[in-house]
């Protein structure tokens, strides 16, 4: 999978997927560090990366209708990089699961309609993080 990593995230975690053989990126990399979530969002979509970000407004983009962006929304507050990734350890046989192209929604865990603001019939939320984080991402058609 292809994923870009946002600003508000370490470094650390793009080298973590790098080195589960995911193709990542971090905005730093880029020199995106400052750039608009908008224009995050739209370079994620043309090259058909997964967003991971722990930022709201990513939600509410990847909530509009039709809109085939994908986000992996976290939700743990400030962390140490190192807890960060022992949660993404800990449960990413979990993502890896529910992401599957092709599949009509999410299959982690108890799926069930996103209870995020701004949420679509398109979104699902699962917990997968013990129950510090949300993994939020339009349906994949």
């Amino acid at each position: 999978m292809k994923f870009i990593i946002d600003n508000q995230l370490p470094l650390a975690l793009a080298k973590w997927l790098q080195s589960r053989g995911e193709d990542a990126v971090h905005v730093i990399e880029r020199e995106q560090a400052k750039a608009d979530d908008r224009c995050i969002w739209s370079d994620a979509i043309r090259e058909g990366r997964i967003v991971v970000s722990k930022d709201e407004d990513f939600v509410i983009l990847a909530s509009r209708r039709g809109d085939p962006g994908r986000l992996l929304w976290l939700r743990v507050g400030n962390c140490r990089t190192d807890d960060l990734i022992r949660r993404f350890e800990t449960s990413w046989d979990r993502v890896l699961e529910g992401s599957n192209p092709g599949s009509e929604s999410w299959s982690l865990g108890n799926v069930a309609n996103a209870d995020a603001p701004h949420s679509s019939p398109a979104a699902r939320t699962c917990n997968c993080f013990s129950g510090q984080a949300i993994f939020v991402a339009n349906s994949l058609r």
